[in-house]
């Protein structure tokens, strides 16, 4: 255990002094925001319960290396038992932030196969936002069609402007009209990404 934490914290171990809880937190937080993600992995592995552990701005772990823009903590968060669906509060799961925050790193590795795309968070002035919203006010074209494709809910309503109504509404509303038009024609581009995904249809036997 000594020299365990003497690697963890640094020092000779001659007159070493085990340290408190708190000085092993701090440098949990500490190693997922400069992503020494070997000794996070380390500290990970010896503390299953870090899930719980809160930082000075009572943010959980994952929270912290999103706010970080540390993917590759946040990537040893997850393997280590940290979930991608964890409730930030309000609802602010690691997608929404992620589109919400414009962090494109974090959008591909979340939305890579992600079925749980359709959760509803509240920010300060009590509007309410999916993915998909979220997507239209940032102008994320991008974000939009992955979550088109991997089957987001177009008929879930909002209330990004403190009235009820879809992401196609919203973006009309807006003037966003080449979003909407993407919106408008999601079953088309899901149908199409199927058929991307299946690969070339097999060739019918010839005929004898």
């Amino acid at each position: 255990m000594a020299s365990f934490l003497r690697y963890i914290f640094g020092g000779s171990g001659k007159h070493y002094k085990a340290p408190t809880l708190d000085e092993i937190q701090d440098g949990f937080f500490d190693a997922i925001k400069c992503e020494h993600t070997e000794k996070l992995a380390e500290l990970c592995s010896r503390y299953p319960d870090f899930n719980s552990w809160r930082d000075d701005k009572d943010r959980s772990p994952l929270h912290v290396a999103q706010d970080s823009n540390c993917l590759q903590s946040f990537i040893v968060l997850l393997d280590h038992g940290a979930k991608k669906t964890e409730n930030y509060g309000n609802g602010w799961t690691p997608l929404l932030t992620a589109i919400n925050k414009q962090q494109d790193f974090f959008e591909d590795f979340l939305l890579d196969g992600e079925k749980d795309i359709n959760g509803i968070a509240t920010d300060g002035k009590n509007n309410t936002w999916s993915a998909l919203h979220l997507a239209v006010l940032r102008k994320d074209d991008g974000a939009l069609r992955e979550l088109i494709e991997n089957g987001a809910d177009m008929g879930l309503k909002a209330k990004p402007k403190g009235v009820e109504m879809t992401a196609e509404e919203y973006a009309t509303s807006l003037g966003h009209k080449k979003i909407a038009e993407m919106l408008n024609l999601a079953p088309e581009i899901r149908t199409m990404a199927l058929q991307r995904f299946a690969g070339p249809a097999t060739p019918p036997p010839p005929k004898l």
